[in-house]
């Protein structure tokens, strides 16, 4: 199976010549009320206050229309489903459904790998009662119940399409209408090198932060990011774009969420946020990391580089009356520390191997104690039962062969994620930045820091 998130790097050929949604946006664009001027530029200086969550009237959810009056969308009972909180009394009779055929138009889910598009497109079904699709068709996340995964992005029966691509005619194929999903890039590459190594619950190893390609792998992620995010703020057409901070959806989901509903011209219903509200409380569960003590994640060069791109795009932002970054929420943006992850150190006698090998332990036990209630336990039943049927398997002799030689091509032809991304031909293209009057940041600084030519890998560790 292909890697989905690998598709940032990656140039992906898509047909502009489906058909697109028959749906009208005119109403859509008839509720969108001018903004007010772009917000000010006081705070670009990188100052970041804790505890200070700093909101600006412009960039708040724009005032609901008359609810009672939209149309209310049509779905398609014919086609699977899924309930979401079935054991809960009180919520147990909402549902997600597919929308019937070309009654959406197509809207972008876009996001850099690695900034909860999985998680929001989750918070997107829930709120909306429609399901999400993909430019993907991921099976393994179908399985998981995503079953719009499979539609095409232009049948009009999801309410939003992932995709990590963000070229001009990505952008046009999209009808330039997107939902903008910007997590903190120190954050976002941290999740997409565990995504790389370990799937959408794995880890990557500590020993990475050490590699001699770790500097480059970083560089080239963070250009990643800043080009989802420019691109899509830029090319999207007025007022055909919402941008979600991952951050702001952790804090308090349902603002932003409402703020997506009107923008797609769905109904809000109170109840089933206030559902989603709950059900999410429980469910999250902020997950302890560990690291070696001196083990420097982000050298001090690369945090630079990464805060300029960070306030050139709360710049852009404000200037197009978007939501701006919020900088107080961005974990080691401008010197700061993670307040996630605890530094372990080393004990008497042990290698350095030794050490990260612990950790590495550490790390993975934490992850798997943050699936907690009822939905822990049937995972980890579930688990438990396809491990014991994979070990009396292996244990046969027919088992034993096929185990084996699965391992050795594995062995083979599998291929270190972090060579496989560097080595992306897609790695080459230089980036391409306007200079934007009142930046904080002069583009040029922020085309030489992201140079492809600067960011070629040293082989090895």
């Amino acid at each position: 199976m292909s890697n989905p998130k690998l598709a940032v790097h990656r140039k992906r050929e898509f047909n502009e010549g489906k058909q697109e949604s028959k749906a009208t946006q005119e109403d859509q664009r008839k509720r969108e009320a001018p903004r007010n001027n772009p917000h000010s530029t006081s705070q670009l200086n990188g100052e970041r206050k804790k505890g200070v969550h700093q909101r600006d009237s412009s960039s708040a959810s724009a005032p609901a229309a008359n609810l009672k009056n939209r149309t209310k969308l049509t779905l398609d009972k014919t086609r699977k489903s899924k309930h979401l909180w079935p054991g809960d009394g009180q919520c147990s009779q909402f549902k997600v459904n597919f929308a019937a055929a070309s009654s959406l138009s197509p809207c972008a889910l876009a996001s850099y790998p690695g900034s909860g598009n999985t998680w929001t497109r989750y918070l997107l079904e829930a709120a909306s009662g429609v399901f999400t699709g993909s430019i993907y068709k991921d099976y393994q996340l179908y399985l998981h119940g995503y079953y719009g995964e499979l539609d095409d992005h232009a049948a009009g029966t999801t309410i939003a399409q992932k995709t990590h691509d963000c070229g001009p005619t990505h952008v046009k194929a999209f009808r330039s209408t997107a939902v903008l999903l910007l997590r903190n890039p120190y954050r976002a590459i941290l999740s997409f090198h565990n995504y790389l190594f370990g799937g959408h619950t794995g880890y990557a190893p500590v020993a990475n932060y050490r590699r001699k390609d770790w500097g480059a792998f970083v560089k080239l992620q963070a250009k990643a990011w800043l080009e989802m995010a420019v691109n899509w703020t830029t090319q999207a057409e007025a007022g055909r774009l919402r941008v979600l901070h991952y951050e702001e959806l952790k804090e308090d989901p349902i603002p932003p969420l409402e703020d997506v509903l009107r923008f797609r011209d769905l109904d809000v219903d109170p109840l089933r946020l206030k559902c989603l509200k709950s059900h999410t409380n429980k469910k999250f569960k902020r997950r302890e990391e560990f690291i070696p003590a001196g083990l420097e994640i982000f050298s001090s060069e690369d945090r630079n580089k990464i805060d300029r791109a960070i306030r050139y795009v709360d710049y852009l932002l404000r200037l197009h009356n978007h939501r701006p970054v919020p900088l107080h929420l961005y974990e080691f943006y401008n010197g700061t520390a993670s307040s996630k992850m605890t530094v372990v150190p080393c004990k008497e006698g042990e290698t350095k191997l030794q050490c990260e090998n612990r950790v590495d332990m550490m790390n993975k036990y934490s992850r798997k104690s943050t699936k907690t209630g009822s939905e822990g336990k049937e995972v980890k039943e579930e688990n438990k039962r396809a491990h014991s049927g994979l070990e009396r398997f292996a244990r046969t002799k027919v088992g034993g062969a096929v185990t084996g030689v699965f391992s050795s091509l594995v062995k083979i032809f599998s291929q270190d994620p972090l060579d496989a991304s560097l080595q992306d031909p897609s790695n080459l293209k230089p980036l391409h930045l306007q200079q934007v009057a009142g930046a904080p940041v002069d583009a040029r600084q922020l085309i030489a820091d992201f140079d492809p030519a600067q960011s070629v890998a040293k082989k090895g560790r």
